[in-house]
């Protein structure tokens, strides 16, 4: 039997999608404490990495938060079952991409720890493609890749995330809003044409994707 998904490119976004921006923050902050409870305890009652980091007594000390933060390399664990849904997706035919906006460097190093590399067909991030979201380059990319197939776009973000796929025709889905996000305005702040045309609770959702549709009451 054909699989539902075979002609499917699934496409997600990565901070706050395939895993909890708040989670890299407390991480950077335990690194740079290196056990210092009372010290990763300040770090986090700042809260903003960098706000945090000029607490730090010393140059090279604050330069050394700075270049774990943006390493990308710093511990961090798949809170949120990405390679769970990854390996089920795959299984079931469809293509995986990630689209997202940021550094190279470490948008990549990201993807590394989280072990999802493997899982992913392709990799546009907007250092490397010369453009951000919005300019629609990266979503154009992946249709010139695999021509011919359905699309579905997968973020956390109303403000730049669905508006250019939904422009192309794409299938729109949001997970959140969450309050732990970066982002997390609900969709209904934005103009239609802004929102996502499925709203899920959990990334876990979409394991009960067919390509069309999501079971929305799984456990």
């Amino acid at each position: 039997m054909r699989s539902p998904l075979v002609d499917t490119v699934i496409v997600f976004d990565l901070d706050d999608t395939l895993y909890k921006e708040a989670d890299y923050v407390d991480s950077t902050f335990r690194a740079v404490a290196g056990g210092d409870e009372c010290l990763y305890d300040s770090l986090k009652k700042v809260g903003r990495p960098y706000d945090a980091f000029e607490t730090l007594a010393g140059e090279d000390e604050r330069d050394r938060a700075v270049e774990l933060y943006r390493s990308g390399e710093v511990g961090l664990d798949d809170t949120e079952g990405a390679r769970q849904l990854l390996e089920a997706l795959r299984d079931r035919g469809a293509k995986i991409a990630v689209v997202t906006d940021g550094w190279g460097r470490r948008q990549r190093a990201k993807i590394d720890t989280l072990r999802l590399t493997p899982l992913v067909d392709m990799i546009l991030i907007s250092e490397e493609v010369g453009s951000g979201k919005l300019s629609g380059v990266a979503f154009r990319q992946i249709m010139d890749r695999w021509p011919g197939h359905r699309y579905v776009y997968v973020g956390d973000n109303p403000a730049k995330d669905f508006v250019v796929p939904n422009r192309l025709g794409w299938l729109t889905v949001m997970i959140g809003p969450d309050e732990r996000n970066i982002h997390h305005n609900p969709p209904e702040l934005f103009p239609e044409n802004y929102r996502p045309q499925i709203s899920v609770d959990r990334l876990c959702s979409l394991l009960s994707f067919d390509g069309y549709r999501i079971q929305q009451d799984m456990p």
